[in-house]
């Protein structure tokens, strides 16, 4: 199953700020190819990260998702 993921899960989950439960769902369908839509792509990459290390997962993380 495929599913694409809000602009809001996708930094949530950078961020490891979801419930666990949350993070658990997330990291299996990360581990298939995640689907953005180029609004979420946009919204993500202007999402101002506190450190380079979040900003590093972000831009690897877009990079490895299908962009709708």
């Amino acid at each position: 199953m495929s599913y694409l993921l809000d602009t809001n899960v996708v930094i949530n989950y950078l961020v490891a700020s979801l419930p666990v439960g949350g993070m658990q769902l997330l990291n299996t369908i990360v581990d298939e190819e995640p689907i953005v839509s180029v609004v979420t792509k946009m919204e993500t990459l202007g999402f101002n990260f506190k450190t380079a290390t979040e900003q590093n997962a972000m831009e690897t993380f877009i990079d490895g998702s299908a962009v709708l």
